[in-house]
Parts: structure tokens; C-alpha cells; sequence
């Protein structure tokens, strides 16, 4: 169980994550090189996206007396070392913030008290995915904008660890085009997708008293693979983005970009009767995307490595 400092202005932040042996490293990084080469054979293009963690990107909070502050670095630094890159593209976003923001900018990036990004967090994340794959040029970033969802009592995860012991009113920031295209959306079983409506599958919590993270953000219905069409693309390519937690408040921003975008969380597929290399290989996008935070990507894949093993 995680322990955390609450800091100046009610930031919350976790004990530092340990350092991670080369071992246990390059074991992790296996099961991304195998599944890139089922997803390389199948003729589709290989990303993986490491998305900033609050911990590595806002070190300078934590007291000076801190140790392990560099753990969560050279943890993604190690583990993209023992990438694929031949057949893996990395996309590592801890550094495009680190050279674009400076601290006080990256703090308005993140919750509080809570361990993810915010929407604004995630919009620039997404820029710097968009900009590094050079997938599509033609991306008029001046068509977004940014609303906040004010209702409600923002509870961050942190903070629910701490049994609400911090008292911080926050804003769940949205970011999206200025005109929503109409997306579409549709649950896959494994055998048949069916059409859905939105409010069955986005932000379907976000009405509560206290609102998390998930229930701001989330895209997805358990134990299927979400597809999000949208037939004003500016792509008319298929994205396939295997996720956690961090990808969610991007599923629009990702739809705007490719005319479908296809969303499996590992946690989550135990009744799909497929195992990952099936959904990579079975899959007709044309992009497989891996999207995992930097600090807690090696407990990810360790779910889809223990898939893998049982299928």
C-alpha cells in the first residue's frame, strides 16, 4: 500500500516508486517486442506512448529530503532500452513536458489529489502523440477549446486513499473540438458489435455527488472493446490503443484524428474469449498503439503477460 505527502496547496503526492531490476525490466519490455511482432505481421504500424506520471513530472514538489525521486526515470529510461525500436516507435511524452514546460506550467497539467493527469494533461499529451507520429500534418489545434465540468465534489484517488482528508475544490477540465463531430459508438463482444448510445459508455458517473477520475473521464464498457467511429476523420485510418487509465480523457481527441478508433484495457477482456495477440491480430486497424503511464506501465503489462501465459 501506497503512503503519501500532503504537501503546500493540498498537492497530494505518492512515496516514489522503487526502482525496478534489468531483469524484471526486460522481461516486462518481451511482452510488448512479441505482441509488436503479431501486430508487424499482420501488417499493422507499431507506437508505444509512455505518458507522464504526476511523480516523475512533478518531482519538484516533493520534499528535499526525498530519495528515489529518479526511480520512476530510469525505470522508463531502462525499459524503452529494451524495446524493439525496430519495430516499436517510442513516444516518450515525460520528455516532451520536461522540455516544454517548465514546473509551475506542468503543475496546472495535473490533479491535486489525484495520481492522473487532468484534461488539459491530456490534451497536450496527445498533441505531442499527433506531432511525434507524423501520421497526418493537417491537425488546426486552434479548432479546440476547454470547458470545465463544475458540478459535483472532484474526489481524487489519492485523496479517497486518505479517507478524504484533504479538502480541495477541483475543476475536471474538458478539452475538445469547438464542434463535437458526431461520434459513434460501438461495444465488440469478440464475435459482434453492437451500437451503443454515448452516455452508456462515456463519463457515466460524472452526475455523482463525488466524482472520480474514472467516472469524469472514462471511456469503455467492461469486458468488451470499445469502438468510436467518426466519419469526419481527418484519417481515414484505424487506430487499435491498447490502454490504462491515463488514454481515457484522449478517446475523443484520438476520434477526431482517425475514423475509428478501437480501445482495449487488458483488466478488462477476461470475457471476450480472446487473448491480446488475437485482438492485435484479429484487429483491421492500421495502428497498434500501447499507451501506458510511466511509472506504473511494468504492473500493466504484467496483466497482459499474465493473459497471455493462461491462453
Amino acid at each position: 500500500m501506497k503512503n503519501y505527502y500532503v504537501l503546500e496547496n493540498n498537492w497530494i503526492m505518492p512515496t516514489p516508486i522503487k526502482s525496478i531490476s534489468d531483469e524484471e525490466l526486460k522481461d516486462t519490455a518481451k511482452e510488448i517486442n512479441e505482441l509488436s511482432e503479431v501486430a508487424v505481421k499482420s501488417n499493422k504500424k507499431v507506437y508505444y506512448a509512455s505518458t507522464p506520471h504526476k511523480e516523475s513530472m512533478l518531482a519538484h514538489l516533493y520534499p528535499k529530503y526525498t530519495g528515489g525521486l529518479e526511480n520512476a526515470t530510469d525505470n522508463k529510461n531502462k525499459f524503452k532500452n529494451y524495446l524493439d525500436l525496430d519495430n516499436i516507435n517510442f513516444i516518450d511524452i515525460d520528455e516532451d513536458f520536461l522540455n516544454k514546460f517548465n514546473e509551475s506550467e506542468r503543475e496546472k497539467l495535473y490533479f491535486k489529489t489525484d495520481h492522473h493527469w487532468n484534461g488539459i494533461g491530456a490534451y497536450e499529451g496527445f498533441k505531442s502523440i499527433i506531432e511525434t507520429m507524423d501520421e497526418i500534418n493537417n491537425v488546426s489545434w486552434d479548432k479546440y477549446t476547454k470547458t470545465n465540468f463544475d458540478r459535483g465534489y472532484f474526489l481524487g484517488s489519492y485523496n479517497m486513499n486518505l479517507n478524504n482528508l484533504v479538502k480541495e475544490d477541483e475543476s475536471i477540465p474538458y478539452v475538445h473540438l469547438k464542434d463535437k463531430p458526431d461520434y459513434e459508438y460501438y461495444k465488440y463482444d469478440g464475435k459482434k458489435e453492437t451500437k451503443i448510445k454515448e452516455e452508456d459508455v462515456v463519463a457515466t458517473r460524472k452526475n455523482e455527488k463525488e466524482i472520480l477520475y474514472g467516472g469524469a473521464y472514462m471511456f469503455g464498457n467492461a469486458c468488451n472493446i470499445l469502438k468510436i467511429r467518426n466519419e469526419d476523420a481527418l484519417s481515414d485510418k484505424k487506430i487499435l490503443i491498447l490502454r490504462d487509465s491515463y488514454q481515457a480523457p484522449t478517446s475523443w481527441l484520438f476520434a477526431d484524428i482517425f475514423s475509428e478508433v478501437q480501445l482495449v484495457d487488458p483488466r478488462y477482456t477476461k470475457e471476450l474469449n480472446l487473448s491480446i495477440d488475437e485482438i492485435i491480430r484479429n484487429s483491421d486497424a492500421d495502428i497498434v498503439m500501447f499507451m501506458y503511464n510511466s511509472t506504473d506501465f511494468k504492473s500493466m503489462i504484467d496483466v497482459i503477460k499474465e493473459q497471455r501465459e493462461k491462453n
